[in-house]
């Protein structure tokens, strides 16, 4: 799936990527949750969590990469990527080292479910915040960047 992203990524756009992909984690961990709980057997339950690897592989796991490196102005983006991919790295590290220890004390198919809460919270970001970086250059991102923020700040004194 990642090599499927390697292809689409330019020719459907970053942010499209992003979308669908969320959209496909969310449904599948609500579903693998559902499995566990409802004690589907392991068919059901091996079927969502390979869409979900795949949905994760068509998207959100290689789009971030690219993404990162368009979002940021030229003079900050080195330090902007930096700390994005510590941010990542640590989130990764936080799921390996919780996700045992959650299952154990809530159950593994309540587990899924937050984390399709999640997954529907980076859809929910996504389709508010996330512009299409795709053939454009930082100006024309930043641009759409303070257009999608500017009605959430707050007005200046005097304006």
């Amino acid at each position: 799936m990642t090599l499927v992203a390697i292809r689409l990524i330019d020719s459907a756009g970053r942010r499209e990527l992003l979308l669908v992909s969320f959209a496909v984690m969310t449904v599948t961990m609500a579903l693998l949750g559902l499995a566990f709980v409802a004690d589907w057997g392991s068919v059901p339950t091996l079927l969502f969590m390979v869409l979900y690897i795949g949905g994760y592989a068509a998207g959100v796991g290689p789009v971030f990469w690219p993404l990162i490196g368009e979002i940021f102005p030229p003079r900050a983006r080195a330090t902007g990527a930096s700390a994005s991919t510590a941010l990542n790295w640590a989130s990764n590290f936080a799921i390996s080292l919780l996700f045992l220890p959650i299952a154990g004390l809530i159950g593994e198919g309540e587990t899924f479910w937050i984390f399709a809460v999640i997954s529907a919270i980076g859809l929910l970001f996504t389709s508010r915040y996330i512009p299409e970086t795709k053939g454009r250059d930082f100006a024309q991102v930043d641009h759409e960047l303070q257009k999608r923020f500017r009605h959430r700040l707050p007005a200046e004194k005097g304006a």
